[in-house]
């Protein structure tokens, strides 16, 4: 499962006993250790100390078959007891020779709880090399180790309203490079704040734009900043999983912001993480001109500075940190940080001036 003394750096392979060709695989986030054991059909495949670089977690085969979805773990840097386990195996007869069966499907349990927040030394690094080397050298915790207090962290606060796979990948067997989408039916989500957000354009084609319409949906009106330039030109099959992917993202993006606090959609390249890049988790300093001088002051009011002021053009420089809950077309959508997240990079900050 691990690499040896069962640590796993942002990576975690998972070999199969039965070699199936499908893998039924269910994620779990908890706050702390489950007390019971999940039962039968489940049996334990191991235990490892799994560090997530950056708090969310995703699952496909090897080399293809993407699932399309997500799971928030909890802060980014943070270090997650994994316990795997493998449940039943449905077996069906060759089609070489009927006197053989073969595995076709299996399921997979994996359990995850944060046990400590181990993002010191790497973010403390004069540079991004050797993050790996610092990261298995603290990962050695000491025993009795407290989990960090949820209230703390608003990726580790359950949404108030859960949603449930809004579609699954599957691969093709006669068509290796190619997956198709399936989406079963869901409830209506909650609505969403319209502020902060970039109208999608039209776009004037000789292509089908009914079938992205049709595909795409409401998703149209909530995707950060524009579409794909080729978008108007994809087929059903690529439509449907650019589709399964803006709905996790939105979905991983209500998570992160459990409290509903005010957002901003902002170029990806106006907000720098102190290690990671501009990912959804990780929490930075942005830089936004604004006509007035308390301009976004909900959401860039963590740290808050006037850095400039164009009286030509009667602009002001503001900054502020920020946690970065979607990122879409070069576009991210991002919240005010909470204390715990500004911490980290106002420690990185002094540090490295």
């Amino acid at each position: 499962m691990a690499e040896p003394e069962g640590i796993s750096l942002g990576a975690l392979q998972l070999v199969s006993p039965a070699g199936a060709w499908l893998a039924a695989v269910q994620l779990e986030a908890w706050d702390a250790e489950p007390e019971d054991e999940p039962g039968q059909p489940w049996a334990e495949a191991g235990r490892v100390l799994y560090w997530s670089p950056g708090g969310i977690v995703t699952v496909s085969g090897m080399g293809h078959s993407p699932t399309g979805q997500k799971l928030l773990l909890g802060p980014p840097c943070f270090a997650y007891w994994l316990s795997a386990y493998t449940g039943s195996v449905r077996s069906e007869p060759a089609s070489w020779d009927p006197g053989e069966t073969v595995a076709v499907d299996e399921r997979w349990l994996l359990r995850f709880w944060p046990v400590a927040d181990v993002s010191g030394p790497a973010l403390r690094g004069e540079d991004d090399s050797g993050h790996m080397v610092r990261m298995r050298e603290i990962l050695a915790l000491e025993p009795g180790t407290a989990p960090p207090r949820p209230q703390a962290w608003a990726a580790l606060r359950p949404h108030p309203q859960p949603d449930t796979a809004t579609a699954v990948m599957r691969f093709n067997p006669p068509e290796s490079d190619r997956v198709t989408v399936g989406h079963p039916a869901q409830a209506g989500s909650a609505s969403e704040t319209d502020g902060g957000r970039i109208t999608v354009s039209s776009v004037d084609t000789e292509n089908d734009p009914q079938l992205v319409h049709e595909v795409l949906g409401d998703l149209l009106y909530d995707v950060l900043g524009n579409l794909p330039q080729n978008v108007w030109s994809w087929s059903r099959s690529m439509l449907e999983d650019y589709a399964t992917q803006l709905r996790v993202d939105r979905r991983i993006g209500r998570e992160l912001n459990p409290a509903s606090m005010p957002t901003l959609v902002l170029k990806a390249s106006s907000v720098r993480t102190p290690f990671f890049g501009t990912e959804p988790g990780f929490s930075g300093r942005a830089w936004v001109w604004g006509s007035e001088e308390n301009g976004h002051a909900e959401v860039l009011s963590v740290d808050r500075e006037v850095i400039a002021r164009d009286r030509l053009r009667q602009n002001t420089l503001f900054t502020g940190i920020v946690t970065i809950l979607r990122k879409e077309n070069d576009f991210v959508e991002v919240r005010a940080a909470t204390q715990a997240e500004a911490a980290r990079v106002i420690d990185v900050e002094r540090l490295r001036g």
